[in-house]
């Protein structure tokens, strides 16, 4: 019952982007500026084998499960091109060596970079550049009852409307 098939036009819309960002990260191998260690890491999904799976019939679960690692192999992909991109045109390396006075707002339509363990002049390079900027840290077991955990429904369709639904 929950087989189908993705809208083709969308399905080549995601596809026809992740051939433009394969062909732009392409390009930029040519610029010396991008250091060996970028290249080390860059993303290389989604393929075009990622995208076979999608054609045909698929599993609603299955299609969403796909697409979302589709989408987050975009956004990735799209964010390294970024970075490259202001690397090329600032003619050296994601490093700020002098002092930032003031930390400038982020822009929250851009990925962001974990912190954890960099160094700090990789970060004033970020903030610089307005990439938000994340820290994880452990809380202490002590700590924790102060974090209640908020409760949780047992599926999606609780306290929603859909549970009146019948399958007819």
């Amino acid at each position: 019952m929950d087989l189908g098939q993705l809208d083709t036009t969308y399905l080549l819309q995601l596809m026809s982007g992740n051939i433009e960002l394969d062909a732009t990260i392409s390009s930029m191998m040519a610029f010396p500026t991008i250091k060996q260690e970028y290249w080390t890491n860059w993303p290389v999904r989604p393929t075009e084998d990622d995208f076979q799976g999608l054609k045909g019939d698929i599993h609603f679960a299955d299609a969403v499960d796909q697409v979302v690692s589709i989408q987050r192999g975009l956004r990735l992909k799209d964010a390294w091109v970024r970075m490259m991109n202001l690397v090329i045109k600032e003619k050296g390396e994601a490093v700020l060596e002098e002092w930032l006075s003031e930390v400038p707002f982020a822009v929250d339509n851009i990925l962001g970079a974990w912190i954890n363990g960099a160094k700090e002049n990789k970060v004033y390079w970020l903030l610089k550049h307005k990439i938000l900027c994340f820290i994880i840290h452990k809380i202490p077991v002590s700590e924790l009852c102060f974090h209640r955990e908020d409760p949780k429904n047992p599926n999606f369709i609780t306290l929603t409307d859909a549970q009146y639904l019948v399958p007819e």
